[in-house]
This record gives structure tokens, C-alpha cells and sequence, in this order.
């Protein structure tokens, strides 16, 4: 049997170094608001309304909120995405 050079063990964890970080930067919950939140508000003044269209196809209303930066997109109802996609999941298996 060949001996592991120390090339390629060297390759080898860089690989699984890089697939562990991709892995755990996926699982982490986003903070604050999201980027079209506050690029919906690029062009707007404090109070005024905008809106965008989220990852999700869903169209959020909301007034424009002065933040740490920048102003961003305070929606007028939060998304309840977890509990929507619940009563989809349970809707559809009544059918």
C-alpha cells in the first residue's frame, strides 16, 4: 500500500476545512433584516413605504426605519413563513 504523502494530506484537510465552514455558514440563522430590505429603502426617506419581493415569491409591504446604518424595510405584517408552510403541509395531505 502507498504511503500518504504529505501533499496530499495537506489538500485533503483544506477540503474538509472548506466544506465544514460552507456547511455551518448555511446552518446559521440569519440577524436582522434581510438585503432587500434595505435596497428597497436605498431611494426613501425615514416613514416613507416601499416594498420588495422576497427568496420566497412573497411581496413585503412595509415603511422604511431608520437602522444602525442605513434605512431599511420594517414590514407592516412580520412573514410567519414557518407556520404558513405548516398549514400548506397539512392542508395538502387532506386532500
Amino acid at each position: 500500500m502507498k504511503q500518504i504523502t504529505p501533499n496530499f494530506l495537506a489538500i485533503f484537510l483544506i477540503c474538509c476545512f472548506m466544506f465544514s465552514s460552507q456547511i455551518e455558514a448555511k446552518s446559521k440563522p440569519q440577524n436582522g433584516p434581510p438585503p432587500e430590505a434595505y435596497t428597497a429603502c436605498k431611494e426613501k426617506r425615514h416613514g416613507e413605504t416601499a416594498e420588495f419581493m422576497n427568496p420566497f415569491g412573497d411581496i413585503i409591504t412595509g415603511t422604511c426605519v431608520k437602522g444602525q446604518r442605513q434605512l431599511f424595510l420594517r414590514p407592516d405584517f412580520p412573514p410567519e413563513r414557518k407556520k404558513n408552510e405548516q398549514r400548506s403541509s397539512r392542508q395538502a395531505a387532506q386532500q
